[in-house]
């Protein structure tokens, strides 16, 4: 990810040596990640069983033409899966399993996007800055790890390997910010993104393709350094 946030830092000084921008900002913050919709919901069919859990990120803007500019940004999400639904669930749907007991990791986001942004002065010291912008999602289905009790014979557990995919995501949100010294500001945000992955299973011989679609509301706060 490191080699990514380079590339894009760079991206946007070079913009900034043709625009002449009014300042350039390095954004850290950390907050929680929100799943939403098809993400949350606890079925087998559309469902991830997600659950609140940890964004982290780092994102620079610039601004290039009076209160118009860029940003890119790229961030960590991890949501932590809701075990006792989903057990349920499977237990739901299969007459003989007569209880589960199931191990999960998070399903694990990595976010990498850019578009515009517009800043608002709301008072001497305190802004508003507003983004949308779209990218890819490096998403990571969980490992699972499922031991069963079945009311005759069964496998006595089954395990669901990690799946991986890169999908187009899109997204928007703001910040307040607020001045604290000539070269920081602390800010707190709200983001919402949302993408689709296809994520493919081996089922045999045969390859299955789990479609799921991915939307987090992330609430941050952090630290934003002037660098120019």
């Amino acid at each position: 990810m490191r080699q990514y946030l380079v590339i894009l830092i760079v991206v946007l000084f070079s913009l900034s040596g043709y625009s002449q921008p009014k300042n350039l900002n390095l954004t850290i913050q950390a907050g929680v990640a929100i799943p939403a919709f098809d993400f949350a919901a606890k079925n087998l069919d559309n469902g991830s069983f997600a659950l609140t859990g940890f964004t982290g990120s780092i994102a620079a803007n610039v601004i290039l033409h009076k209160n118009w500019g860029a940003f890119i940004q790229s961030g960590l999400n991890l949501s932590p899966i809701d075990v006792g639904d989903l057990g349920y669930e499977k237990k739901q749907e299969d007459p003989f399993l007569l209880d589960v007991y199931v191990r999960s990791d998070p399903f694990k986001v990595i976010d990498l996007l850019a578009g515009p942004v517009y800043n608002l002065k709301l008072l001497d010291n305190l802004n508003l800055l507003a983004k949308t912008g779209a990218g890819v999602f490096f998403s990571s289905t969980p490992y699972q790890l499922f031991k069963t009790e079945y009311f005759q014979m069964g496998p006595p557990y089954f395990e669901v390997t990690s799946s991986k995919d890169i999908s187009f995501a899109y997204g928007g949100g703001a910040s307040l910010i607020y001045d604290i010294a000539p070269c920081y500001q602390i800010g707190i945000s709200g983001f919402i993104m949302h993408s689709q992955g296809h994520f493919d299973f081996y089922r045999g011989n045969t390859i299955w393709t789990s479609i799921r679609n991915i939307t987090l509301i992330n609430f941050s706060g952090g630290i934003i350094i002037k660098l120019r």
